[in-house]
């Protein structure tokens, strides 16, 4: 089955692509991991890099010759199965103007996997037990920093350890912020149709209705408060619409 395989002009490229994606993406520092992933969407994340969905039979040869590329590697030329129109498409995915696509510098890079490395030596775990705790009650909340104070520790360090690390905490503001872009986009998708148009309305200056700032207010109480207050989290969700 395997000679069988490399006797195919087309599946021996796509090996040979597969292979210039993989050593080009583990060759980045963790943090530009991320940007790759970013750039290049749920495809590559879900087909290509999750061990448990992994799938190269449903990425086709155009789509890995373009991940190749973006990734500096010289692809093949090859009019058969790889069309003009990949260079073009490509040029989105190198691009360092898509929000929170811009690969970081190598010294910020290596801070922020010290960071990483140090938080998993001495707070094994910890991420796991904060979002258990971000998604419970806020009397389930109290239970679990009485259970788990391991939490309430780790957040002392970690502040302190960003006030010693501009690199570090530089790169966590930049994180926050496209986490909340991402939640807030999700958001929009699940909004009712008719209070998204009264939303749209508000980001030409037209005042929100009670009943439409009534359900607002809800969706901002169910996603956590995010931004601290209702003003700042309805202005956030406008500027996201209006750029829709």
């Amino acid at each position: 089955m395997q000679l069988q395989a490399w006797r195919d002009p087309e599946e021996r490229l796509r090996r040979f692509l597969r292979s210039q994606i993989w050593e080009s993406y583990n060759a980045l520092e963790g943090p530009n991991k991320g940007v790759i992933r970013n750039r290049f969407g749920e495809l590559f994340q879900d087909a290509f890099i999750n061990k448990a969905t992994r799938s190269y039979d449903s990425i086709d040869t155009q789509t890995l010759a373009m991940w190749a590329g973006a990734l500096n590697n010289k692809v093949p030329e090859s009019k058969e199965f790889i069309q003009p129109a990949t260079i073009e498409e490509m040029k989105p995915l190198i691009s360092e103007t898509i929000p929170g696509t811009e690969m970081y510098e190598p010294e910020q890079a290596q801070a922020v996997k010290e960071y990483w490395d140090e938080r998993e030596k001495q707070f094994p775990g910890v991420l796991d037990l904060q979002t258990i705790y971000y998604g419970s009650s806020k009397a389930d909340r109290r239970n679990l920093i009485t259970i788990y104070p391991q939490l309430k520790k780790y957040w002392d360090w970690n502040r302190a350890y960003k006030a010693n690390h501009p690199l570090v905490a530089d790169y966590v503001e930049k994180q926050s912020a496209i986490y909340e872009q991402q939640d807030m986009q999700s958001t929009l998708k699940e909004i009712d149709p008719i209070m998204l148009k009264a939303l749209s309305q508000y980001t030409t200056g037209i005042p929100l209705g009670n009943g439409a700032r009534t359900y607002l207010y809800q969706v901002w109480v169910d996603n956590g408060r995010p931004l601290g207050t209702f003003e700042k989290y309805l202005d956030s969700l406008a500027n996201i619409l209006a750029d829709y």
